[in-house]
């Protein structure tokens, strides 16, 4: 038996007033996810603990069964996703360019979108690429548009916090070193490195005479930097090595890339921008693998919340229902088990980026005890049998499900015991 394991990202929401309270998710049209909520059983999953938003990264490793403890940050992840060499002395951290406004020595977050083409971007990167300070290197790598990250090497740590304040209006943040720190020299240097590039970054992009340029032409100008979410590689066990699985991830962005290197999972990458077609492709390659276990991931859901037009949603939910329901004649549960769910819920309406609500929770298979749901949402699924579910029990029960589970308390050894010709045993 396989387990064909689907996150829809972002698909938990909020009630939304004008909806009577119903969510996306009610409100949309789903035939395919409703049958499957009939025939299977349902819950709610949430990956750490009640009314924490979290980031999909995190979401993701929790759901994946790591300990929140040996999370390496989203920098190296990313990194990873994006083919960049990275080893264990070296941290990431993601990086934004910004407009800002200064008022009283302090720079304001003005615009954390501001629109550029694609020349003029590597030009301001071009002019805050490399910085050096303390015996700590600095390297701005461009990833997608605005966004890049920073590489640093030297007597680093990833255990700092972020500069960038994501909200418009809000200053943009002292990098400071976190409490608890291993290695707090490395830390207070990493931190004090960073701010020094920040406002370094501040000063050449300031007086860089495309930003004149763009003043001529009414645009805000590209005048900072700002950093969140380092990362340093960690030794973690593979997915493999930790749940006994052989497994493939078909996945679209460098995030999620990134997501399935660092569990040391086969990945294929799709660039398809239609949400119909592009978990249709997967599910199609998904069924199609050898593998024990296939993740399955689409964004769709999440993008289309960040709009913050309801309606966006439904459409996208509905579609990927279509996909799902072109798919579910090709899976035989008596050999597949599997698992819909999401990492988060994503409000689209409100100024959360993220919330912490549950979301709900499917597994359809041979063993399973089927339970009176009939409707997959976030409401109905709290009916199921399987009732609330923590992040770190999700693979323990796809183990159970798929007749795979080991006796608990059982410690194995790693190698065959072999037949001894040592004459000396008599």
């Amino acid at each position: 038996m396989k387990c064909l394991f689907i996150i829809l990202d972002g698909l938990g929401d909020r009630g939304i007033s004008d909806w009577n309270q119903n969510t996306p998710l009610q409100k949309a049209h789903t035939p395919t996810l409703d049958y499957l909520a009939s025939v299977g059983a349902n819950g709610s999953l949430t990956a750490l603990c009640k009314g924490a938003p979290l980031p999909s990264e995190i979401a993701h490793f929790l759901i994946f069964g790591y300990a929140i403890e040996d999370f390496p940050g989203r920098g190296v992840i990313e990194a990873l996703g994006y083919d960049f060499e990275v080893s264990f002395d070296e941290v990431f951290v993601l990086v934004k360019l910004l407009s800002v406004k200064e008022i009283d020595d302090t720079l304001y977050l003005a615009e954390e979108k501001p629109p550029a083409d694609e020349e003029t971007i590597m030009s301001l990167i071009d002019d805050i690429r490399y910085f050096r300070h303390k015996g700590i290197e600095v390297e701005f790598k461009p990833t997608h548009g605005i966004d890049g990250i920073l590489k640093l090497s030297g007597n680093v740590s990833s255990q700092i916090s972020d500069s960038n304040p994501i909200f418009n209006g809000r200053p943009l943040l002292q990098i400071e070193s976190l409490e608890g720190a291993e290695n707090l020299d490395a830390a207070n240097q990493t931190a004090e490195v960073l701010n020094k590039y920040i406002l370094w970054a501040h000063l050449k992009l300031a007086s860089n005479p495309l930003n004149s340029k763009r003043k001529d032409l009414g645009l805000p100008p590209i005048n900072a930097a700002a950093t969140q979410r380092a990362g340093k590689l960690k030794k973690i066990k593979s997915f493999e090595e930790k749940w006994k699985l052989r497994s493939e991830a078909f996945v679209s962005s460098a995030l999620y890339t990134g997501i399935g290197k660092i569990f040391d999972m086969k990945v294929h990458r799709f660039n398809i921008k239609d949400p119909y077609e592009d978990l249709l492709a997967k599910l199609k390659q998904a069924v199609e693998s050898e593998k024990d276990f296939c993740f399955v991931h689409t964004k769709a859901p999440d993008v289309a919340a960040h709009t913050r037009i309801p309606e966006n949603k439904v459409k996208v939910i509905e579609s990927l229902d279509s996909a799902l329901g072109k798919i579910l004649p090709e899976l035989d549960f008596n050999e597949t088990l599997l698992v819909i769910t999401a990492d988060h819920s994503t409000p689209s309406v409100g100024d959360m980026i993220h919330s912490g609500e549950s979301v709900p929770l499917l597994i359809v298979g041979k063993y399973l005890r089927r339970d009176k749901v009939v409707n997959f949402d976030e409401i109905s699924c709290l009916y199921g049998s399987l009732g609330e579910v923590r992040g770190n029990e999700i693979m323990p029960m796809i183990l159970n499900f798929m007749d795979r589970a080991d006796l608990y308390g059982m410690q194995y050894g790693q190698c065959p015991l072999r037949i001894s010709r040592d004459k000396s045993l008599g």
